[in-house]
């Protein structure tokens, strides 16, 4: 959010079209030695973790070398001149990432969340200050890659150095190479579709589309889907590890993705339209209508992110059960739902020659109406694999969501009946902005609390039984809920 004050919507595009030249460079990824990482029990870290690392620099470092030899030819096709930077800049980026999952791992699989969440803040913050400084400073589209560099630098010595390593976490067992490659197999297979379910849509885009509205694109999805995916892709490896020790028992296997369904299809939903509901007024409070084309984008893509966020989590007990072929399968539909839905896009574009204003709408309707369509169909589709209660989910999958989306509905109802009566003519476009944006946001807030507190209690006392205390408190004070009330029995706490 910080860059879009001071970068335009080329630099966007200029960005976006690396992140689409390293869908194929990159594709290799570590070799899915991360997706192994999430699944290893603590005891095995010294067993099979010397040769992982190993393994996972050396698909590092090719990728680099294959982004490097990227840089040059894909700045001429592209006619622009910053992009060779700013790919140079990402294959440095490849190797830190790869250097800081292991010890991250290694904390996650000996439950340190909080050790994590700490390290979480101080990266962030590193990288939202690094951000900050560059794109003031007129830096570009390379300003992304460099905050990023320096945000995984601090998080690779934080993490080792609370992971606590010994030597063994690093020695490799002779002939390590064959039974490493054996167990990667299918994680390999899996870090190829997700980097292609990742920013194949901006490659192929990039091709047809001028590069302002690539940007558009880019940045109405990029704000729409980040903070969603962040929550989701950290609730996603916190569940992983404890899915792990339920692996091999099918009671705790069906629970583990139960527990991540009911949890994630109670409060994706009204998060996700928050966004929406909040966006426009947001928009013209922080940028002063800079970003305008990007309102409608940013709305429809919230809300065709509802199960494509809500399958994100589920993935996460999969991985640590290395249902590794199921999870393929997940990733081939995301994929294929992304393909055909920028393609679609791409022709409507084309055959009636949308203005470039429409542009950014037209491709966030192709991409995320399929994307969306795919998600429900692959959620239903575990859930039954896993033997979930039907009656259960099929009233949740519609349920949440409704709810949600008559929320949305009702706040903008409000809004629009109490600005009405109020007098604009002496406002400035930033005080009006900020009372559209205190009204819907406290609005919203109001008929989410009330929604969740009476439509989910039972299941919503399961989940605030869970936090550290002190959060655990807070949320029984905001939801209105006694602590006491929290005392449920081990019958209630397996059958809901």
């Amino acid at each position: 959010m910080v860059t879009a004050w001071y970068l335009s919507p080329d630099d966007f595009g200029v960005y976006a079209i690396a992140l689409g030249v390293t869908t194929f460079t990159l594709i290799m990824r570590g070799g899915g030695t991360g997706l192994i990482y999430q699944t290893l029990r603590p005891q095995e870290y010294a067993a099979v973790g010397g040769g992982l690392v190993r393994l996972a620099l050396i698909f590092a470092v090719l990728g680099a070398l294959f982004t490097l030899g990227a840089a040059l030819p894909a700045e001429s096709y592209y006619d622009q001149k910053s992009l060779a930077w700013v790919l140079v800049s990402m294959a440095v980026l490849a190797v830190l990432n790869h250097l800081s999952l292991y010890p991250r791992a290694k904390m996650a699989s000996q439950l340190l969340f909080k050790q994590i969440a700490w390290i979480d803040v101080f990266s962030s913050a590193a990288k939202l200050i690094v951000a900050f400084l560059l794109a003031r400073g007129g830096w570009g589209a390379i300003t992304f890659v460099i905050a990023q560099i320096c945000s995984t630098a601090l998080q690779v010595a934080l993490c080792s150095i609370w992971a606590k390593f010994q030597r063994e976490d690093f020695v490799a067992e002779k002939n390590w190479l064959a039974p490493t490659l054996a167990m990667i197999k299918y994680p390999f297979l899996l870090s190829v579709m997700i980097t292609l379910t990742d920013q194949i849509d901006s490659f192929i885009a990039s091709l047809f589309v001028p590069l302002a509205s690539l940007g558009v694109y880019y940045f109405s999805v990029s704000l729409a889907a980040q903070p969603i995916r962040l929550v989701a892709s950290t609730i996603s490896s916190v569940l992983a590890p404890y899915a792990a020790r339920a692996r091999d028992n099918p009671f705790l296997e069906k629970r583990s993705i139960a527990s991540a369904f009911t949890s994630s299809i109670i409060f994706v939903p009204l998060f996700v339209l928050g966004i929406a509901t909040i966006y426009p007024s947001l928009e013209r409070l922080l940028w002063g209508e800079k970003w305008q084309p990007s309102i409608w984008p940013v709305m429809l893509t919230s809300l065709f992110l509802v199960y494509p966020t809500v399958q994100l989590v589920i993935e996460g007990p999969l991985t640590g059960l290395r249902r590794w072929n199921l999870y393929l399968s997940l990733l081939s539909w995301r994929a294929g739902s992304k393909i055909l839905g920028v393609l679609l896009a791409i022709l409507v574009i084309k055959f009636y020659a949308l203005p470039d204003s429409s542009i950014a709408i037209a491709l966030v309707i192709g991409v995320g109406s399929l994307g969306s369509i795919s998600a429900y169909i692959q959620i239903r589709r575990v859930l039954a694999i896993f033997k979930v209660d039907r009656e259960m989910y099929v009233f949740e999958l519609f349920a949440t969501p409704l709810y949600a989306l008559l929320a949305f509905i009702g706040t903008n109802g409000l809004m629009s009946s109490i600005l009405n009566h109020i007098e604009h003519d002496r406002q400035t476009l930033q005080a009006r902005a900020f009372a559209e944006f205190a009204l819907s946001f406290s609005i919203y807030s109001v008929i989410s609390v009330i929604l969740l507190r009476f439509a989910y209690l039972k299941r919503l006392k399961i989940l605030i039984a869970l936090l550290p205390k002190t959060v655990r408190a807070l949320s029984c004070k905001l939801l209105v809920i006694s602590e006491s009330e929290l005392n449920l029995t081990q019958y209630e706490l397996e059958n809901d």
